[in-house]
């Protein structure tokens, strides 16, 4: 099966884009990691004050997140849709609101949106390659 690359878009540092999150028709604009290492997507705790559907109702669910050293912590997650702003595509998929995650990784796509996209990365030229996948 062929990739469906149908955006280029380049980055700095990490292969970062601008998703939308929104719930119950309340949104925010927020740059997120492409990280195929993280099997969910976990967005800083800040996220749910400019959200006000996040902040006044009781998490979805809650999940044991295994974060770097193997330190697991219990994580309130929220059902929400992520628009990606340069595809016209939306994800809908739990995120993990994490404190301070802003100041250590930043927002973080995994692997459970990345079931809905295709990617491809060119580091040396610093370049992010996104498309619809197949069913998404």
């Amino acid at each position: 099966m062929a990739l469906n690359l149908v955006v280029e878009q380049g980055y700095n540092d990490r292969p970062e884009v601008l998703v939308r999150v929104s719930r119950a028709g309340a949104w925010i604009d927020a740059w997120a990691m492409i990280d195929t290492g993280a099997e969910i997507s976990l967005f800083d705790l800040e996220l749910a004050s400019a959200l006000p559907s996040l902040s006044s109702i009781q998490p979805d669910q809650h999940i044991n997140v295994l974060g770097v050293g193997g330190i697991a912590r219990r994580t309130p997650f929220w059902n929400v849709e992520v628009l990606v702003a340069s595809l016209p595509l939306r994800v809908g998929l739990p995120i993990g609101l994490v404190p301070e995650l802003a100041k250590s990784t930043g927002n973080l796509l995994g692997r459970d949106f990345l079931e809905s996209v295709h990617v491809g990365l060119d580091q040396r030229n610093r370049l992010l390659y996104l498309g619809r996948a197949a069913g998404g």
